[in-house]
């Protein structure tokens, strides 16, 4: 089991936990992408993998400065083997989150895989 699938275990309870707080009156915005998030968790726990990518989409959309969603994303994309997808979606969480361990993680692993071993390097002495 690589690290990226048991931080997604902790990810969609963060994922429930943003819904359940949109939920509560915050912006729509907000509250929209919450809820394609956790239905594109939902779809991606069930193996529905290209619609769990069009929500996971929808969700960056309505907000991009959300780290969580750039990481579903990552996590979809290589499930579906775009590597190179999943490297730019952790990529982008990375500049939103720099010290969030599974980030690092996906980034020095997937790096290795797409040919960036400068970021992969750099990733992988943050860990450390």
């Amino acid at each position: 089991m690589s690290l990226i699938s048991v931080y997604g275990r902790l990810t969609a309870f963060a994922l429930a936990a943003l819904f359940a707080v949109a939920v509560s009156g915050c912006s729509d915005r907000f509250s929209e992408a919450a809820e394609y998030a956790q239905t594109a968790q939902a779809q991606l726990d069930a193996g529905n993998l290209e619609d769990a990518l069009v929500n996971a989409k929808d969700a960056i959309r309505a907000r991009d400065d959300v780290a969580a969603y750039f990481v579903l994303l990552g996590r979809i994309e290589a499930q579906l083997q775009n590597l190179e997808g999943a490297y730019g979606a952790y990529l982008r969480a990375l500049d939103l989150q720099a010290d969030n361990p599974e980030i690092l993680q996906a980034i020095a692993e997937l790096g290795l895989q797409v040919n960036r071993l400068t970021k992969a390097e750099e990733a992988a002495d943050r860990i450390l």
